[in-house]
This record gives structure tokens, C-alpha cells and sequence, in this order.
């Protein structure tokens, strides 16, 4: 007998703790009772300095119901913590049926900073994440003070926004005191010397040298060019590296991660799931150009259509080894969703 599950872990949410909650059930849809082990694949600190060890937690359910708190892995330090699952269900008579033993896992469980309620399937994923396992979109990071041009930069202790020179200010106009060959506002810069030579009243200045500027105000077309991990002027600089690895120039669609290619020594924006919707169907056929994960080696996670979701197993499914066409089959007609890892 194949066992059709979706785990719900539960206890009373707790402060800092997001709740992940589900349903187990037989292909029947008879509501199981047994138990999940929880453990975290190492120590970590949690938000407001909590600290969660490797020692397994055990939750055990009835009736089918789950429900837990669990310490978010978003905020994790160090980072990349993720929570390994494994569920036993014994044998049980359930509506005069004799079912079990089952078991199943591991899984592996990402879990967000979130005060509503997560189903088990917005958490769960069939493998372990690749290290690193968060990736920060540009857009994600918070301002912090941050003015227009600035980077960060390592003050000994953490990241702050500065500007790659030792003289403060916006990039688009920036303010602080000039001295040196340069004087007067952003507004109005005047450059009296070159390299610390008076130039001729009839000479005419196109550059200056920035070695030489160390206070006074400079007009946003006199910023130097930034360079290392930045391009451009400093008042648009775009970041092209990251600690010296090179960021592919392709957007990013929706729902894309960054991962690094060996083969194109850069990082790139790719597809790390991808989900299909069928009705009514025992075979559902997803092309290799259409979920573009360029492998072989996924898993395949189905869900009905009630909410929360239920886990439908299917019969079995197949990948082409070359097109990585994926063909997923049930032994009687479903209606659902199914994701593509």
C-alpha cells in the first residue's frame, strides 16, 4: 500500500517560533497516528539569542493532525541551517481497516520568520539545500543608512554602507570639504592646481588627480571610477562581482536563485523548482524546456487540491536522460498540483 501523507508538526506556537502545521493520512484518506522526529542538522543561535541544539525533538500525532514551533532557520546563525524530518506510522486498525507500519523521510524542512501559520508544504523540501543555501537578491538588502553610490564595507567588526574613498558624502553631489588643487561648492568646483603645479591662466583642465583631493566639495562627473568588485562611476557603480567571482549580466525571472557554475566561472540566475498543475489526469508529462532544471536527478512532491493540501503519491514517474522530459503517473485519475526539485 502506498502512503499518501502530508505532515503538520505541532505544539502551541511560542514567541520567535514559526508554526508549521498539515495532515497525515492513508491513500484511503484514513487519519493516521504515529510519531516525526525533528532535528536540526547542527547547533545554532536563533533570533533574541536562542540557541537550538542537534538533539532530535520527537512530536507525536493522532487523528491525522500535526502542528509545531520551530525556531526559524532564516535568521540561523550560522547560516544555512535547515531541519532533517523522519516519520514513522505503526501498525493501526483505522474504520476497521488494518494499515501500516509506514515510514518515510528523510525530508528536510527551511523555515522563514512567519506569525501565520506555514502548511508543512510551503517548508519541505525532498533533499538538502546546497551550501550556501540562501541567496540575497541585491533588492533584498535593507538600506541601513545607506546613501546613493556607497558599498559595503568591512569596519573591522561588520558591514556598513560607505564610499570607497576616505572623504564622505552623496555620490550624486558630493558634500564634505576639498582642499588641496581643489576648491569651491559641488556647484561650482574650481581646480587650481595639478599634481600641486599651478597651471598657466589660458590652460585648460579636463581631469583632475584624485590622489590629491582630500576635502572640499566635487561635482558628481569629477567621482572617480570604481573598480574591484564594482564598474561605473561611483555615483552609479554596479556591482559585476562578488568577492571577486563574476555575476552573470542575465535578469533574473521569478522564483530564480543564484548558484555558481563551475563550467561558466560565474554566478547565474537558475530555476530550482517547478510546479505543474493537472485535473482529472493519471498521466501528467512536464517537457525538460519547460521546467529548464537541466537534470535528471529530481524528485517529484504531488498535493490535491483542498486546502491545506494533502500529499498524493504517484504510481511513479520517469525522466528522459537526455531531453529531461518528466512523465508522472497515478493509478486512478487526480486533480492537483505536482513540484519539480
Amino acid at each position: 500500500m502506498k502512503i499518501c501523507a502530508l505532515l503538520l508538526l505541532g505544539f502551541q506556537a511560542l514567541a520567535q517560533t514559526t508554526t508549521v502545521t498539515g495532515t497525515i493520512t492513508d491513500p484511503a484518506g484514513d487519519l493516521l497516528a504515529g510519531s516525526c522526529a525533528i532535528q536540526a542538522v547542527g547547533p545554532f543561535s536563533a533570533a533574541i539569542g536562542w540557541r537550538v541544539t542537534g538533539a532530535p525533538m520527537v512530536v507525536r500525532f493522532s487523528a491525522g493532525a500535526f502542528t509545531a514551533a520551530l525556531a526559524p532557520t532564516d535568521s540561523a546563525s550560522p547560516a544555512g541551517q535547515y531541519y532533517k524530518v523522519t516519520c514513522a506510522v505503526p501498525q493501526q486498525t483505522v474504520s476497521g481497516r488494518l494499515v501500516g507500519p509506514y515510514s518515510w523521510g528523510p525530508r528536510y524542512w527551511l523555515v522563514p520568520t512567519d506569525t501565520a501559520t506555514l502548511d508543512i508544504g510551503t517548508v519541505e523540501i525532498s533533499a538538502p539545500p546546497p551550501s550556501p543555501s540562501w541567496v540575497i537578491n541585491w533588492s533584498q538588502l535593507a538600506q541601513n543608512g545607506a546613501q546613493n553610490g556607497q558599498v559595503p564595507i568591512w569596519n573591522g567588526s561588520s558591514w556598513q554602507p560607505g564610499f570607497t574613498s576616505t572623504t564622505t558624502g552623496t555620490a550624486a553631489g558630493f558634500t564634505g570639504t576639498l582642499s588641496g588643487d581643489v576648491t569651491g561648492t559641488q556647484q561650482a568646483t574650481v581646480v587650481q592646481r595639478i599634481g600641486g603645479q599651478v597651471p598657466a591662466p589660458s590652460a585648460t583642465i579636463d581631469t583632475t588627480n584624485a590622489a590629491n583631493i582630500t576635502s572640499g566639495t566635487l561635482a558628481a562627473d569629477r567621482l572617480p571610477t570604481a573598480g574591484s568588485d564594482l564598474s561605473g562611476p561611483l555615483n552609479n557603480a554596479t556591482v559585476t562581482k562578488i568577492q571577486g567571482n563574476q555575476v552573470a549580466t542575465t535578469a533574473p525571472a521569478d522564483g530564480q536563485m543564484m548558484r555558481w557554475s563551475a563550467a561558466a566561472q560565474q554566478w547565474q540566475p537558475v530555476v530550482v523548482r517547478y510546479t505543474v498543475a493537472f485535473t482529472n489526469a493519471t498521466a501528467v508529462s512536464v517537457l525538460g524546456s519547460d521546467h529548464q532544471l537541466a537534470t535528471a536527478d529530481l524528485t517529484v512532491t504531488c498535493y490535491d487540491t483542498v486546502t491545506p493540501p494533502n500529499l498524493v503519491e504517484p504510481d511513479g514517474w520517469t525522466i528522459d536522460s537526455s531531453s529531461f522530459n518528466v512523465t508522472i503517473t497515478f493509478a486512478v485519475p487526480q486533480s492537483g498540483r505536482c513540484v519539480l526539485r
